[in-house]
């Protein structure tokens, strides 16, 4: 079935939570911490529940912000992934390669190997089994594109009783997107136009080189140019300078 319009907007509202995480604190504080319930919960109440505990009792005190996602599995049970921001670098010196054979000592830091630890001694106080705490391997937004696709996969096996439930939650600050955001309004109108003069800026430039060397311009740039001289992810590499395009007339 076809992915409604309100899953990808919150799709789209956690990739731009986690990115302004990244922004924030850096890489080196984060981590991705998944939540397994010892016991077969599939009951959305008693998830939330117990999750709440967990927050009060644990999070807000332990980590500076956290970003939860829900998901629930093909077999009903479910699951929290978190990206949570560390009191101190988990990442420095990490070999990823060394932690997926399980060679956990040789693999994490000394930081890293106390949350393990304190995971090990607490999750089971608050109903919670395996857990898994991993610094970012990549890049920032790879992570929030990870994260994200958890929305859409979860909503795949989605039940009744999962009406109304939110997807996400924003742990110890403010969101960045608000419960308003919406794919077209006023802000994202600005924003085309604000990119439809920064794409017509580099038209005139590459327009100079092609002359300079004897070829035909290209003409005015399209959405659907950018992605291809650019790259994909574009919007995001070149956000500051979008937004710092003063708009006159829009050319498209």
């Amino acid at each position: 079935n076809p992915v409604p319009s309100w899953v990808r907007k919150s799709e789209f509202k956690v990739k731009c939570e986690v990115m302004a995480l990244f922004d924030k604190f850096g890489l080196d504080k984060i981590g991705f911490l998944t939540l397994t319930f010892a016991d077969d919960v599939q009951d959305h109440k008693e998830a939330t529940k117990r999750l709440n505990s967990l927050i009060t009792g644990v999070l807000r005190e332990r980590y500076a912000q956290c970003i939860r996602v829900s998901e629930r599995q093909q077999s009903g049970r479910w699951h929290f992934h978190l990206v949570v921001v560390c009191q101190q670098d988990i990442r420095r010196g990490v070999d990823f390669e060394a932690i997926k054979k399980r060679q956990y000592k040789d693999g994490a830091n000394e930081a890293l190997r106390a949350e393990w630890a304190f995971w090990r001694t607490t999750a089971k106080k608050y109903g919670f089994g395996r857990t898994e705490l991993l610094p970012v391997r990549k890049t920032g937004e790879a992570l929030a594109a990870y994260v994200a696709k958890y929305i859409s996969k979860g909503f795949a096996y989605r039940q009744q009783q999962d009406k109304g439930m939110r997807l996400y939650s924003v742990i110890g600050g403010s969101r960045v997107c608000s419960s308003r955001f919406s794919f077209v309004s006023a802000k994202t109108t600005q924003w085309r136009r604000k990119v439809a003069m920064w794409a017509a800026n580099w038209s005139g430039s590459f327009a100079a080189v092609a002359s300079s060397g004897g070829y035909e311009p290209l003409g005015l740039l399209t959405y659907d140019d950018l992605p291809t001289i650019f790259g994909k992810k574009w919007a995001w590499k070149y956000r500051h300078d979008i937004l710092a395009t003063t708009i006159t007339d829009c050319p498209f």
